[in-house]
This record gives structure tokens, C-alpha cells and sequence, in this order.
């Protein structure tokens, strides 16, 4: 088949399988991301989905054909193909999964030798050319090796973070590629974990792969409080992502969580950077600065933010997405890491989860996405509405009022408009948020509903 321009997104390729993504391109990107990075070596590693081992199969012998060494790790995480990387000294690496989106898509993240990912800013452009020429030159044939990190990777994750808890805490893994970390964590550190989903599934039979969809917290919500847990978390299909519950099942907002995180890293490690995404609440600046870090607002993307990380020498970075990257796990979305953190904290506090996370609910925010037909029309008509606002142009357009904010930017990933704010009062921001979606209406857009 030949694949569309549509597979090679802002910051990784993905489509549905086989109609978008199949083996034919996962073998002909394996030639090209050859010739794009000049690698010799690639380590690759794939999510539960019932289509990762057969496109790993022919992203190896792509890899193979154009003279690179391959070593393939079968089932991973994505956090894990990034830091095995560098803590085993692989050239670059390639992860094969669609992330959280459902079942019949697929995908690949690609990382280059300095560990950035092949996003629209580096890379993605010049891979999409090569893809499409096929000019692929005759080359040595490299190797296929493959190999296990699992165990060696948990090790590392429990040697930063050397949890010991009686605390009764419900994980569930979405039947994505965690399962077997999350079984480790609970056998070496002897960790009173309840199991969901454990086992590697890519149907997903049991909730969507994205736990961001409500439909995904019901089961963790009714285990919380059968087993009465101190909270509980889930992740999604390659556990680059992961969200939290309290003790009574509640779904905490991701921002909330990193405030947390942010005050337990900058405790040990004063002084230090921190990223955020400009869509973050403002409690998060907030936190960082007064816990003794240095904030640094970026632009939003996860490799967007994982770039200007780098650059600035950022101890971790998060997202409202509910990315949260760890410059000591080579700049992966550590999730486990997160879990870990987050449970060591329950066991030494007095309080209860919803206590922890309620000293950050200050501000009311809202959200919502639009379709519009044109977007930049839009942008031009709601900047008219604000004209009395202070503008920032970071990612998108920020309107700042003195007892509220909103951002409306296009997304990287889908034809919508985002619209994101926040205010001191529920009042400040739905008077604000209504005026822009009166001028999205009226240049005729409308409501995406899920």
C-alpha cells in the first residue's frame, strides 16, 4: 500500500491499520529514518496492539536492509525504549505504538541520536520526502538481535525512587505494555498493589487506551472503594501517560499531580528548572516558584517541551496532557516513576489524597475544542472581541485579563481550534469564554463533541 501524507503527524506517524499503516511502510520508514538519522544502531520496542509485532517485524528488516544493527526488545513502554537508549548505548531508538488512541491504530515514535524525537520542528518533513521517493540505496545488511530490559529498567526506576509502602493502592494497566513493569514494581519492592488489567491485550477489552476517557475510570473508581485504597492510578497503552484517583475514586487533575511532584523533586533538589505547558493552570508556576524552582512556560507538545527542557537544563517538565518527563530517566515520560513518587508521598503524609491535591484547587478553569472552517479568520475575529487584552504569542494567541486568561491555539494533531482558560472566579472566565465561542459560532464553527 502506499501510505498518505496523513501518517506523519506533528510529532510522531501514525494511522489506522492497514488502511493508513501497514508492514509495507513500517519497512519503507525503516529505510528512511536510516537515511535520515545515519544510524547504525536502533533499538525498537512495541505496545500490546494485536499489529505491533508484525510492524516491528518489518520496521527490523527496513532497519536491517538499509545497514543498521537492530535490537529488538519485543513488548515495552515508550519511557522505557527512551531511557534503554542511552543506558545502553543504542544509537537511536524506535517505539511502535499509537500511544492512547483505540485499538486499530498504530504508529511510531522515532528518537535520534541526541535522544530529541522526529517532530515537525526536526525531522518530520525531511523523513515524510524520503518515505515518499523511495530512492533507498543498496547497503550492507545489518543485524537482528533481540533482547529483555524489563526487569533492568524497573531496577533503575526503583533505585531513584526506593519505595517502601503497606499503603493498598490500585493500578490499573489498560492491558497495554505495562503490565510487566507493574508486576516487577509490586514483586521487588513488595508493594501491596491491586491489579487491573495487567495482562498485554491490544483489543483493549476492558475500557479505552486512553485514560483521559472517563469511560476508563470506572473500574478503578469501583476497586478504590471496594478495597478501600489510599487512591489509585491508570495508564495508557504505552505508559507514557498516567492519571491519578483519591481515595474516593475521584479523578485528579493532572496539573494537580505535578504540583505534588514538583514540590517532592525541588525538596531534594532545590533551585532547579521546571517545565510546564503554557495551557497549564497557573497554580503550577505558582507552586514551582514558591517551592524554590525556576518555571519555565513552554510551548505545547510533549517533544516541544522535552526540547526546551534539554536546552535549559530542566530537572522535569509536564503537561496538562499528563506527560510528566524526568531529565534523570533520560527525558522519558517515567510514569512509574510518577506512581512511585506519588505513593511514597501517601505513605509519609498525615493526610489523604483528596487533602494533598486540594491546597491547588485556586483557580476555575474551562475548555473545549472547536471545528471551524477556517481557523486563522477565527483567531483574527476573537483577537478583535479582545482587543483591550495583553497578548501573548508563545503557541497560539494567550489573552491575559487581570482575573483571567485564555489561550486559543490550533492543535498540532487535529483540524479543531483549542480553546483553554482560567479564572479567579467561576464568573471571570465563563464571561470570557462565552465571548470567544459567540465569534466561533458566528464565523461558523461549532462544538466538538466526543
Amino acid at each position: 500500500m502506499s501510505a498518505g501524507n496523513s501518517i506523519f503527524k506533528a510529532y510522531d506517524v501514525r494511522g489506522q491499520y492497514p488502511d493508513e499503516i501497514d508492514e509495507d511502510v513500517a519497512y519503507k520508514l525503516g529505510r528512511a529514518f536510516v537515511l535520515l538519522s545515519g544510524t547504525r544502531d536502533v533499538l525498537i520496542g512495541r505496545d500490546s496492539r494485536l499489529h505491533s509485532a508484525s510492524l516491528a517485524q518489518a520496521l527490523a528488516r527496513g532497519l536491517s536492509e538499509q545497514g543498521a544493527n537492530v535490537t529488538d526488545i519485543g513488548l515495552a513502554t515508550t519511557p522505557q525504549v527512551i531511557a534503554m537508549r542511552v543506558w545502553k548505548k543504542h544509537d537511536t531508538a524506535i517505539m511502535i505504538t499509537a500511544s492512547h488512541l483505540e485499538a486499530p491504530f498504530n504508529g511510531m515514535k522515532l528518537y535520534l541520536q541526541d535522544g530529541s524525537a522526529v517532530n515537525k520542528r526536526r525531522g518530520m518533513q525531511e523523513l515524510e520526502a524520503l518515505f515518499h521517493e523511495s530512492n533507498f540505496p543498496t547497503a550492507s545488511h545489518g543485524s537482528v538481535a533481540t533482547a529483555d530490559y524489563t526487569r533492568e529498567y524497573a531496577q533503575r526506576i526503583e533505585a531513584l525512587m526506593p519505595l517502601k509502602s503497606k499503603l493498598p493502592f490500585v493500578v490499573d494497566c489498560s492491558n497495554g505494555a505495562v503490565g510487566p513493569e507493574i508486576l516487577l514494581h509490586k514483586q521487588l519492592l513488595g508493594l501491596p498493589l491491586i491489579l487491573l488489567n495487567t495482562a498485554p491485550d491490544g483489543a483493549f477489552p476492558h475500557h479505552s487506551p486512553d485514560p483521559l476517557a472517563k469511560s476508563a475510570w470506572l473500574p478503578i473508581r469501583d476497586s478504590i472503594l471496594k478495597n478501600h485504597a489510599a487512591g489509585g492510578c491508570v495508564y495508557d497503552a504505552d505508559a507514557d501517560r498516567v492519571v491519578f484517583f483519591d481515595e474516593f475514586g475521584s479523578f485528579i487533575k493532572p496539573n494537580y499531580i505535578t504540583c505534588l511532584l514538583v514540590q517532592e523533586l525541588l525538596r531534594k533538589q532545590p533551585g532547579r528548572t521546571i517545565a510546564y505547558d503554557l495551557i497549564s493552570s497557573k497554580i503550577v508556576p505558582e507552586t514551582i516558584e514558591a517551592a524554590g524552582g525556576k518555571a519555565l512556560r513552554t510551548v505545547v507538545g510533549r517533544n516541544l517541551l522535552c526540547d526546551d527542557m534539554r536546552q535549559n537544563n530542566a530537572l522535569f517538565g509536564a503537561e496538562v496532557s499528563s506527560h510528566m518527563i524526568y531529565a534523570d530517566v533520560e527525558y522519558a515520560d517515567a510514569s512509574t516513576l510518577s506512581m512511585l513518587l506519588i505513593l511514597d508521598l501517601l505513605t509519609r503524609s498525615a493526610m489523604p489524597f483528596s487533602q494533598l491535591t486540594k491546597q491547588f484547587a485556586k483557580y476555575t478553569s474551562y475548555e473545549r475544542n472547536y471545528i471551524v472552517p477556517n481557523a486563522d479568520s477565527v483567531v483574527r475575529a476573537i483577537q478583535t472581541t479582545f482587543a483591550d487584552a495583553e497578548c501573548d504569542y508563545l503557541d497560539g494567541i494567550t489573552f491575559l485579563f487581570s482575573d483571567s486568561w485564555i489561550v486559543v491555539r490550533k492543535s498540532n494533531t487535529e483540524p479543531l481550534l483549542r480553546v483553554r482558560g482560567e479564572g479567579l472566579t467561576p464568573g471571570a472566565i465563563e464571561s470570557r469564554f462565552k465571548a470567544a465561542e459567540r465569534v466561533i459560532i458566528q464565523q461558523g464553527g461549532r462544538v466538538e463533541y466526543h
